[in-house]
C-alpha cells in the first residue's frame, strides 16, 4: 500500500469565477466531454483549455493525431475571462497559478509539513501534463532540479509492471514493559514469515529473489497511534528489543522534533514484509552527439509577453542535448514545457534534467497566433 495524496487539479478541472475569486476544481470536464479544446462538445475553461491559450501546448497532440481545437478554447477561457474583467491571457494565466498553487498546497502536505524541505529534493513529475506544470512548481518552491522520465506520461502503468511484488502480514500484539513475554512476539514472527514466504512460493519468486523483513509498532504509553520501527536482526531477546526503542525513539524526534528517552515504551504489534524481487528491464543508453532539432516554433505568453517558443521532438534528442527555455518538448504520452530562464537537458538515460539557468532571454514572439 502506497500513501498518496490527491487533489483536484487534473487537466479537465474547470475553473470558475466565484465571489471570493478564480477557483479551479474539483468539478472536472473529464474525459467526456472534456476540455473545449478537444471538439467534443466541451464548453467550460478547463486547466488544458489554458496551456493551449498561453502556448504551452502545441496544436496538435499523440504525434499530430490529435487536433486541439484553439478557437473553442479561446472562447471557454474568454467567457472567463469577461466575468472576471481581464483579458483571455491573463485568465488563462490565472487558472494556471491557481492550479499550480493548488499542487504546491499538496507537495507542502507531504513535505514541510513532515519537516522535510522541498528545496532539497528533486521534483518529478509525470501523467500527461504533469511536465507542464513541473517548470513553475519546482522555481515556486525552490526545488534544485525537475527530473522528466522517459515515459513520464504512462509512468504508473510502467512501474504496475516493472515494480517488485510487495504484500504485508501483520497482526496486533500488546507488550508493556518489563517485556517478560517476548516469545509470544517471537511465535508471532514466525507465523507471520511463514504467511510471507507461502505468499511469494504462490507467485512463483524464486528463493534468492524473496526478502522477508520485520517491523513492529510502537508508541510511548497512552499515545493514540504508533510508529513503524525496524526490527534488528532475527533474534527476539533483550538487546535487539533496546535497539528497537532506541530506533523508536530517534524516529519519534526525527518525525515530531521531540522524544522522550525515560518514558515507557509499548509495543503494539508485528508486521513483516514480503518482497518480490523482480528482474528489471535494462533501458539502453543513449548516444552522445546529436543536437536538438527545432521541429517548429509557436508563441508563448510569459509575465505578460508574447515570446518565441521551439518546438522539439524528444525522440531526436541525444545524451548531452542542452535547451534553454522557453522550449516545448513533445512526445507521444506527454508535453514538457521549459519556462524561460530554466535549461533542460538530456541524461543517458533518457531522462530530461531542467534546473535554473539564471539567465532568461526574451524573444518577442512575431504574433500571439
Amino acid at each position: 500500500m502506497i500513501e498518496i495524496h490527491t487533489i483536484g487539479a487534473g487537466g479537465g478541472s474547470i475553473a470558475r469565477a466565484q465571489s471570493g475569486g478564480l477557483t479551479v476544481g474539483p468539478a472536472s470536464a473529464g474525459s467526456v466531454p472534456g476540455p473545449a479544446c478537444y471538439g467534443r462538445g466541451g464548453t467550460e475553461p478547463t486547466v488544458t483549455d489554458a496551456h493551449l491559450v498561453l502556448g504551452h501546448l502545441p496544436r496538435r497532440l499523440l504525434n499530430g493525431a490529435m487536433a486541439l481545437d484553439y478557437d473553442a478554447a479561446i472562447r471557454a477561457v474568454g467567457s472567463l475571462a469577461g466575468r472576471l474583467g481581464t483579458s483571455v491571457p491573463e485568465a488563462a494565466q490565472g487558472i494556471i497559478d491557481v492550479a499550480n498553487n493548488n499542487m504546491i498546497g499538496a507537495i507542502r502536505v507531504v513535505s514541510v509539513e513532515r519537516g522535510h524541505d522541498p528545496k532539497d529534493f528533486s521534483l518529478v513529475p509525470f501523467g500527461g501534463a504533469g511536465p507542464l506544470h513541473g517548470g513553475f512548481i519546482a522555481r515556486l518552491l525552490g526545488m534544485k532540479s525537475i527530473v522528466v522520465a522517459d515515459s513520464c506520461g504512462v509512468l504508473s502503468s510502467k512501474g504496475l509492471l516493472i515494480a517488485d511484488l510487495r504484500s504485508d502480514f501483520s497482526r496486533s500484539l500488546l507488550l508493556r514493559p518489563p517485556f517478560d513475554d517476548l516469545q509470544r512476539l517471537e511465535r508471532l514472527f514466525v507465523e507471520l514469515d511463514a504467511s510471507g514466504a507461502k505468499w511469494l512460493a504462490s507467485e512463483g519468486i524464486a528463493p534468492q529473489q524473496r526478502d522477508l523483513r520485520r517491523t513492529v509498532g510502537m508508541r510511548y504509553e497512552n499515545q493514540g497511534s504508533q510508529l513503524e520501527v525496524p526490527w534488528p536482526g532475527e533474534g527476539i531477546d533483550e538487546a535487539s528489543l533496546h535497539a528497537a526503542i532506541q530506533s523508536f525513539h530517534a524516529l519519534h524526534r526525527r518525525l515530531y522534533g521531540f522524544n522522550q528517552p525515560h518514558a515507557p515504551v509499548e509495543l503494539t504489534g508485528a508486521r513483516v514484509t514480503a518482497t518480490g524481487r523482480l528482474n528489471k528491464p535494462q533501458s539502453p543508453q543513449l548516444l552522445s552527439g546529436v543536437e536538438a532539432v527545432r521541429t517548429g516554433s509557436q508563441p508563448v505568453y510569459y509575465r505578460g509577453e508574447w515570446l518565441d517558443c521551439p518546438l522539439y521532438d524528444r525522440t531526436r534528442l541525444g545524451f548531452g542535448t542542452s535547451i534553454k527555455g522557453p522550449a516545448i518538448i513533445e512526445q507521444m504520452d506527454a508535453t514538457t514545457y521549459v519556462l524561460p530562464g530554466q535549461v533542460c537537458s538530456v541524461d543517458r538515460y533518457r531522462n530530461l534534467i531542467i534546473i535554473e539557468h539564471g539567465e532568461l532571454t526574451r524573444t518577442p514572439a512575431s504574433d500571439n497566433g
